[in-house]
């Protein structure tokens, strides 16, 4: 078995754990998702703004159990969505439809703070004040730039698939 197959037998055994698939994905990156960013790499004890998957939970400092969508420096976050996140966030509201976000639902949410040394994810000093938080309709009705994408490559187990077998095979 080459080294595709072995690879793509490893992706098999994670396709049913996908948080775990994507965290470990995620895990390795170091990079700033903004496009144009001229610093690109992301450094321990920086703030950043991180955007999320998680499930709500009012009493928690922010959503959990799920996974990182993408994390950008501070700057280059607000310079990227100050068109789409124009005012401040209500805590437990939907940014966009702002009904009351159940306990436990699933939600996308951002959070500023400072990268953490690896393996931690969550960035540290965040307090309890998020960016924004949107329920699972709004993800699916709203175009949320290069966060709806990134939450496509990074949760569409078909599309991660397809980039990894691509990003195995050019480097």
């Amino acid at each position: 078995m080459g080294a595709s197959g072995a690879f793509e037998s490893i992706l098999g055994l994670h396709k049913k754990t996908r948080e775990v698939f994507v965290y470990l994905r995620w895990r390795n990156q170091t990079r700033c998702y903004r496009d144009e960013c001229l610093r690109k790499k992301l450094v321990a004890d920086e703030v950043v703004c991180q955007v999320s998957l998680g499930e709500y939970w009012p009493s928690y400092q922010t959503p959990t159990r799920g996974g990182v969508i993408g994390e950008w420096h501070a700057e280059c976050f607000e310079e990227s969505f100050s068109t789409i996140f124009t005012r401040k966030a209500k805590a437990g509201q939907c940014y966009f439809c702002q009904k009351n976000i159940r306990d436990r639902e699933e939600v996308i949410y951002g959070v500023k703070g400072i990268k953490p040394q690896p393996p931690y994810v969550r960035p540290e000093q965040r307090g309890h004040s998020i960016l924004f938080l949107v329920c699972k309709k709004c993800m699916q009705v709203h175009d949320l730039g290069r966060i709806s994408y990134w939450y496509r490559v990074n949760f569409n187990e078909e599309i991660a698939l397809s980039e990894l077998l691509e990003d195995n095979e050019t480097g």
